[in-house]
């Protein structure tokens, strides 16, 4: 039995050594790489959700507006009217985001008739009567971070 022993020089115990780093810094990077893309797309999965949510409250808010508007009490004369003004509404989602809702009535656009606390629009036809100019806001936010924010103007008739 003939047992050879491999002398190793230093040269080549160097050279294993540079090369194992290399190897250990290039998978290192890749990595680190992945990790950022991933960051990213979890973060825009999150923001794309939030904008959706927003989306969809601020329609919900519309809505609710133009029923508070429905069923405004006006006041007795028909000449002179008491408007609906302002709608606001928040809301703290079971996360933590908190959600901000304003709808704001910029105008109203009316036949024969006038509102005493809102800019009214006279207009010559009767078919058209009772239309609103909304302006509708919605702010999410996290914490004192404002996260997304929409801003939406709509002609509507109540």
């Amino acid at each position: 039995m003939n047992l050879r022993i491999h002398n190793r020089t230093p040269l080549r115990a160097a050279f294993s050594l540079i090369i194992t780093l290399a190897i250990l810094i290039v998978t290192a990077t890749i990595l680190t790489i992945a990790m950022k893309f991933a960051g990213n797309s979890s973060r825009y999965v999150s923001d794309s959700y939030i904008k959706e949510i927003c989306e969809l409250k601020l329609s919900s808010a519309i809505e609710k507006t133009l029923l508070a508007i429905s069923a405004h009490d006006r006041g007795d004369d028909p000449r002179h009217y008491d408007c609906y003004e302002h709608y606001e509404e928040n809301i703290d989602d079971s996360g933590d985001i908190h959600y901000s809702i304003y709808v704001d009535v910029k105008r109203y656009y009316l036949h024969d008739a006038h509102c005493d606390n809102v800019e009214t629009i006279e207009i010559p036809s009767e078919k058209s009567h009772g239309f609103v100019l909304l302006e509708a806001e919605i702010n999410a936010s996290r914490g004192s971070t404002l996260v997304s924010r929409i801003l939406k103007r709509t002609l509507q008739h109540p």
